[in-house]
C-alpha cells in the first residue's frame, strides 16, 4: 500500500511544508498506517457505543412501559416523545397488551393467608 498526501488529512499537530510531508510519507509509512487504522477503529467504536447506548435506552423505556403503561407517561415528556419516536404505535400497543396480561395474571393469583396473621388480629 502506497502512502499518499491528501489535503485535509492531518499527521502533524502543526503546519509543515510540502517537502516535509513528502519526506515523512516516504519514510514514516508505518506510523501513518497505524494512525489511520487507529482513527478508523475509533470511529467504528463510537458508532457501536452509540448503538449500544440507544438500545439500552430503548430497553429501559420498554421496561418502564411494561411496569406502568404508556398512559402513565406525562404528555410531551422526554419519555413520551422517545416512546413515540423510537417504538412507534404498534410496539407501544404490544407492550400495553403485555402489561395488561401480566396485571391480569397477578390479579388471578391466589392470595395465601397465614393462620398466624389471623390469630394476631
Amino acid at each position: 500500500m502506497d502512502t499518499q498526501i491528501i489535503k485535509g488529512k492531518k499527521l502533524f499537530d502543526h503546519p509543515v511544508s510540502m517537502d516535509i510531508c513528502k519526506t515523512c510519507a516516504r519514510i514514516c509509512q508505518d506510523r501513518i498506517k497505524d494512525k489511520m487504522r487507529t482513527h478508523y477503529f475509533t470511529k467504528e467504536n463510537k458508532k457501536e457505543r452509540r448503538q449500544k447506548l440507544w438500545e439500552s435506552a430503548v430497553r429501559h423505556l420498554e421496561k418502564k412501559l411494561l411496569e406502568n403503561g404508556y398512559e402513565s407517561l406525562e404528555k410531551f415528556s422526554e419519555d413520551w416523545r422517545h416512546a413515540d419516536k423510537w417504538l412507534g404505535k404498534k410496539r407501544i400497543a404490544e407492550l400495553e397488551q403485555m402489561r395488561l396480561e401480566k396485571e391480569k395474571e397477578r390479579m388471578e393469583q391466589p392470595v395465601q393467608l397465614s393462620l398466624f396473621d389471623m390469630e394476631a388480629s
